[in-house]
């Protein structure tokens, strides 16, 4: 996987927490690998916890190439292409779900 792209959706996802959560965030955590795929976690003290994770495949012979987003812990859980912008269009579309 191309570091360039996790850094980058590292920084989306500060840039998130930054703004939508101000000073409730606690930590973002990642990317952690896990097999093929990479989470991200945004921990904070009034929201539910966000997850992102990054779907991959590894084609027969070649890299394992990027297959969808997954946010969980917003308005609600979303499949999405994986394409930085489509990440950061949704995540500035979203509301955050209040702990219950």
């Amino acid at each position: 996987m191309d570091t360039g792209f996790l850094d980058a959706v590292t920084k989306i996802l500060n840039e998130f927490a930054q703004t939508k959560l101000s000073a409730q965030t606690l930590e973002l955590i990642g990317p952690v690998k896990e097999g093929l795929n990479y989470r991200w976690r945004m921990m904070s003290t009034r929201y539910r916890e966000v997850t992102v994770l990054l779907i991959s495949k590894k084609h027969f012979l070649g890299k394992p190439t990027p297959e969808h987003f997954e946010v969980h812990g917003l308005d609600q859980t979303k499949q999405l292409a994986p394409t930085l912008e489509e990440l950061q269009a949704f995540l500035g579309s979203s509301k955050m779900a209040l702990n219950g």
